[in-house]
């Protein structure tokens, strides 16, 4: 009995230990210790430049020695607690209950993997560094912990469609399933031939981090860079540009292709002609960039048409200029206003019917094996989810009342609403195909349309819109891994909710201290690099859609005023393919998932040809369909091992090559030297 998807047999074990500890002192002393730690540093390091990240898979690989060495010193024997403890007192509790398993380790991962969504924390820093105008204290704490529980919220809500039904498999959780079986199995994880899983995991990773450390080539760079060079080469063997998108080891075949055909319409055929044709004035600019430009074919000043007190000077910006991009991004922009309708439309035609029995109380599918085996724990009770999402709410309305100023409380009840509309479509094609559809768009033509000229408003409502979804995604994902691991759900959703909060506070209160001990911070010639880089985007951007706004960019008369009307092709073609799909249900055309076409090429710019074409060419199907054993066996481990090793190499990089002379270290050898040593010269 076990799972009707092959690569859900390969990764995620097909029965369940009940006795198992899960909650133990151990695994919450491991987990809140890495989440207050990995948070901090990575607070602090985002406003270093340039510096690396402490990623989830850092802490899954930090956690298992730790968790192998509480289990080795904590002395093994049971406590009382005394009796006249209320609600506790008379029960026995153990620091080492049992060997360290992989149910404590999945609930210290799932801790750890909160952090990851930090998008209300810059935007305060934004506010604070670049506009002077710093938020309360409370406010950020109230508003950052409301907001992320409301997606918390979102995610139970539609649990019985992102987490129980077995359809939805969620493929970047495989990887991190595979790996965790992996190093827990006592025989390493043999599936009948060749190496261990772990001992694959190790050569890879192993080998990753040391091809981090050779070095940079000019000519090399110059003739197949992707960005400042020639782009000569349709194929990468840095991980970290073919992986760019997401990991193409774990995206399905069906998403990967039509996703890479989408980027290939869009970005290989379509830009050109547009670019060729000048249209939307574009042949002056580059073809490729994010930038904008004036008139002049400059890069936009736009201290030319803001005040010092953050206005437009309407008079300035006619004489000056309106903003133009080049036609890449400007294809960004139809796409972003197409794509958040496509994917709501596709999936009332698609998965409808599965929406309507959920809110009926009905049930989607037959239950898996691994449904059956998550029935032995008691399910949550969703009065507790009501109460906190209301609570949630209450939060995020009293943290825009303390700044009613510019953000006035009836704007919270309408930016709610992106989530609260956009996330179930959203985040079932995210748990589909590893693709998380964007919203910028949406999130930042909204509040700009609805308070023009309050740019700080306009960043945090953005913000807000974007953390609820980000977050809930990170939950729901998390609450399938747990459902893959077989840990109890209300394990699993007091440790989100726990380090959710902890998390937060950590965050602020990093920042909080960076910007008292370091006064001249965010500064482009602070003495320690604390340059907050990061923060540039942000701020061009709330100018852009806060004060510019909407109608000057996407109006009537203005030269992008096409653009809005990619939210009518965006709701239509999905309503066309599904005509076409029951009319030929076995052709090629009908197979085609609107959502995923126009969404894939969404990482353009920055990323470029390069890295969709790497991510491509390394989808692994002819793998897959001629070494399907050694790929049931290898493929998820070796998409683990890759970005372990990566993200490892870089933080060796970071400590042993830039911090000791600030970046002026390098390493010499025959590789990096030939050139310059030829005859020719």
């Amino acid at each position: 009995d076990d799972s009707v998807y092959p690569e859900v047999r390969a990764s995620v074990s097909n029965v369940d230990d009940t006795e198992m500890p899960v909650m133990t002192i151990r695994a919450w002393v491991i987990g809140i210790t890495l989440v207050v730690v990995t948070t901090g540093m990575n607070v602090f390091l985002y406003f270093r430049w340039p510096a690396p990240v402490l990623a989830p898979a850092i802490v899954m690989l930090i956690s298992f020695p730790l968790g192998k060495l509480a289990a080795l010193v904590l002395p093994i024997r049971y406590w009382t607690i005394p009796e006249r403890l209320p609600w506790i007192g008379g029960r026995e509790f153990s620091l080492n209950p049992s060997p360290f398993n992989v149910k404590e380790h999945t609930l210290i991962c799932i801790m750890a993997n909160i952090n990851a969504s930090t998008y209300i924390v810059n935007a305060a820093a934004v506010t604070d560094r670049r506009f002077g105008y710093p938020l309360n204290l409370g406010m950020q704490v109230l508003l950052i912990i409301s907001t992320k529980l409301i997606g918390f919220c979102l995610a139970a809500f539609w649990r019985n469609i992102l987490v129980i039904p077995g359809s939805s498999i969620w493929p970047q959780n495989l990887v991190i399933s595979a790996l965790l079986n992996s190093l827990h199995a006592e025989d390493g994880g043999r599936m009948g031939y060749g190496m261990s899983r772990r001992r694959f995991f190790t050569y890879v990773a192993g080998g990753t981090v040391l091809y981090s450390f050779l070095p940079d080539n000019v000519v090399v760079n110059q003739l197949f860079g992707s960005v400042t060079g020639l782009g000569m080469g349709f194929l990468s063997f840095d991980w970290s540009q073919i992986s760019w998108v997401v990991s193409p080891l774990v995206v399905p075949w069906w998403a990967l292709w039509q996703q890479f055909f989408g980027f290939v319409v869009f970005y290989w055929l379509v830009v050109p002609i547009l670019y060729y044709k000048n249209v939307w004035k574009s042949g002056h600019l580059p073809i490729m960039g994010s930038s904008a430009y004036d008139r002049f074919a400059e890069p936009y000043s736009l201290k030319h048409v803001i005040t010092r007190d953050f206005r437009l000077n309407v008079t300035a910006y006619e004489e000056y200029s309106p903003i133009y991009v080049p036609i890449s991004y400007s294809m960004t922009y139809l796409l972003g206003f197409a794509v958040p309708m496509a994917a709501l439309v596709h999936i009332i035609l698609w998965h409808g019917e599965s929406i309507y029995k959920v809110l009926r109380g009905e049930q989607v599918e037959k239950p898996d094996i691994h449904a059956r085996l998550m029935k032995e724990y008691p399910d949550i009770n969703m009065r507790w989810i009501w109460a906190i999402f209301v609570l949630s709410f209450a939060g995020v309305l009293g943290s825009f009342g303390i700044h009613n100023d510019i953000l006035p409380v009836w704007s919270a009840f309408v930016i709610i609403l992106i989530p609260i509309i956009w996330f179930l479509p959203v985040v079932i094609i995210y748990a589909m195909t590893t693709n998380l559809i964007p919203l910028n768009l949406y999130a930042q033509v909204i509040p700009g349309l609805m308070l023009p000229g309050q740019p700080i408003a306009a960043l945090i409502m953005k913000n807000v819109a974007l953390e609820a979804i980000k977050s809930g995604s990170i939950f729901a994902q998390d609450q399938k891994l747990s459902h893959y691991m077989k840990v109890p759900p209300r394990a699993t959703l007091l440790a989100q909710v726990v380090a959710a909060t902890l998390a937060v506070v950590v965050q602020v209160g990093v920042q909080h201290l960076v910007f008292k001990v370091v006064p001249d911070a965010c500064t482009p010639d602070q003495a320690n690099q604390i340059t907050c880089n990061g923060l540039g985007v942000q701020f061009t951007s709330s100018l852009v859609w806060g004060l510019i706004g909407p109608r000057r960019l996407f109006g009537k008369n203005e030269i992008y005023r096409f653009h809005p009307y990619g939210i009518l092709i965006g709701a239509i073609l999905p309503v066309i393919l599904w005509f076409w799909r029951r009319r030929r249900p076995n052709s090629l055309v009908g197979s085609l998932n609107i959502p995923l076409v126009l969404s894939g090429p969404l990482g353009v710019p920055p990323a470029t040809g390069i890295n969709y074409s790497s991510w491509f060419l390394l989808g692994f199907y002819l793998v897959r369909r001629h070494k399907s054993q050694w790929w049931l066996k290898y493929n998820y481990i070796l998409s683990s091992a890759l970005d372990s090793g990566t993200i490892i190499g870089i933080l060796l990089v970071f400590l042993c090559l830039y911090l000791p002379k600030k970046g002026t270290l390098t390493l010499n050898w025959w590789g990096n030297t030939v050139w310059q040593n030829s005859t020719f010269i």
